[in-house]
């Protein structure tokens, strides 16, 4: 298929420097919160570009954590819910689920612990059929 290698190439190489955005921030390292938001919604296109859903949800979660570690966390559990439902419509169980304990970890982290605890057993619920069907 022409092209296609191309893509594949343009694939890895987004990821690479999505990844490389995505440490820098968990690192906490030299984050410029209007530039850095500017790149990833440039990554998002770029992934949307090549039809890769998968990559566009990891670099949305990236997205997710630029805000939740610049303490604007209600726009950060917006973010994480556009992932969920994204991962849902897109039929990727995965990032569902990164996505979901993403949510229950910021909750637990600001002290509702009921709404983490909702929220794990939701993931237990879902996860233990597939579990006992393998």
């Amino acid at each position: 298929m022409p092209g296609s290698s191309s893509k594949n190439f343009r694939t890895v190489i987004l990821q690479q420097r999505a990844d490389q955005l995505r440490l820098r921030i968990l690192n906490q390292a030299d984050i410029d919160f209007e530039m850095d938001a500017l790149v990833i919604q440039q990554y998002r296109a770029q992934a949307r570009e090549l039809g890769n859903r998968d990559l566009e949800l990891h670099i949305l979660g990236i997205e997710a954590q630029l805000h939740l570690v610049t303490g604007r966390t209600e726009d950060g559990l917006a973010i994480l819910e556009e992932g969920v439902e994204h991962a849902l419509a897109w039929d990727n169980r995965t990032r569902w689920v990164d996505f979901k304990g993403a949510i229950a970890r910021v909750y637990s982290a600001n002290g509702d612990y009921a709404a983490a605890q909702s929220i794990d057993a939701e993931l237990r619920a879902a996860l233990t059929p597939s579990v006992a069907m393998s």
